[in-house]
């Protein structure tokens, strides 16, 4: 599991390879710049640096998280595994794999869908009064086209 810091470090390195128009790849111990003006990476002091796996997982949501309430969904990446089980803005999340993710804060949500690409992730959301349960494969952030990528990378921030 992801420190919140290292967590940080990652969120920040990749909005700053946006910027630059570099090409990122996130692994168990960092972010590393595969493309790009740069060529860095960040690692936790004490953690062994590891062969980079293929990309970062998105699913393609982007969130409102507020004290003692569900999150709500705030956008929908076109094109992204979230967008295609046919979740959209104003829905409320109320689970991820079966557990509930009301009062969590954003990290926890996070941290609860998977952000490694292949896996599967199982969502309990709530449109009106309509509740359903989907099931997203995250998708590598890698794939994603570069506007779904910059859309992501700046709403982190």
């Amino acid at each position: 599991m992801k420190t919140p810091r290292r967590r940080l470090l990652n969120l920040l390195l990749a909005w700053t390879c946006a910027a630059v128009g570099a090409l990122i790849v996130c692994d168990g111990a960092g972010a590393k710049v595969l493309q790009g003006s740069v060529e860095t990476s960040i690692v936790t002091p004490g953690e062994q640096k590891t062969a980079a796996q293929p990309s970062h997982g998105i699913v393609g949501l982007d969130m409102v998280i507020r004290p003692a309430s569900f999150p709500l969904v705030h956008d929908v990446f076109a094109n992204t595994p979230a967008w295609q089980a046919g979740i959209r803005p104003g829905d409320q999340l109320l689970a991820v794999n079966g557990e509930s993710v009301y009062g969590r804060s954003s990290w926890e949500v996070d941290q609860r869908i998977s952000d490694v690409p292949g896996e599967w992730v199982s969502l309990t959301v709530q449109r009106q009064s309509a509740v359903r349960n989907v099931r997203l494969r995250v998708a590598s952030l890698q794939t994603m086209p570069a506007i779904i990528r910059a859309q992501f990378l700046t709403s982190l921030f």
